[in-house]
């Protein structure tokens, strides 16, 4: 066989396994494209299962603010009207002292509850929806 033809048919072999070669990281190429699009998915199902219970925990934690409102509305009131009942200096001194001490437990009482609402609520977030999410990023990567 002659140098020409052996050389052109080297040749030609070589193009053709660079062809497969190719061809075959093409594919993988497309087929990891395809495997990031479904992994992303999964990654946002995830946050939305995780925004949906946020959005209900914010809810939830907002019902209560505006409850606390409107104790503090009534408490308030209740304040005004004894104020204005007073007749001599000393109710006035008895008045406002018993409105401080009531105002303050007020604020202890809620801020107690509150902060016990929030923990609740981030234990939760975390105890069920977040694991969720963790394990379907880690599949991802």
């Amino acid at each position: 066989m002659p140098i020409a033809e052996m050389l052109t048919t080297d040749l030609v072999k070589t193009i053709e396994s660079v062809g497969d070669q190719a061809k075959g990281h093409f594919n993988a190429m497309i087929e990891t494209a395809f495997q990031y699009r479904r992994h992303q998915s999964d990654i946002t199902m995830a946050m939305t299962d995780n925004s949906k219970s946020a959005v209900e925990s914010v809810i939830r934690l907002s019902a209560f603010s505006v409850n606390f409102a409107r104790k503090l509305v009534e408490h308030e009131a209740s304040a005004v009207k004894k104020f204005a009942s007073v007749k001599s200096p000393t109710d006035l001194l008895q008045v406002q002292g018993d409105y401080v001490r009531s105002s303050i437990n007020l604020f202890v009482t809620e801020l107690t509850a509150s902060t016990s609402r929030f923990v609740d609520t981030v234990g939760e977030m975390t105890a069920e929806r977040w694991p969720i999410a963790t394990a379907k990023a880690s599949v991802a990567a």
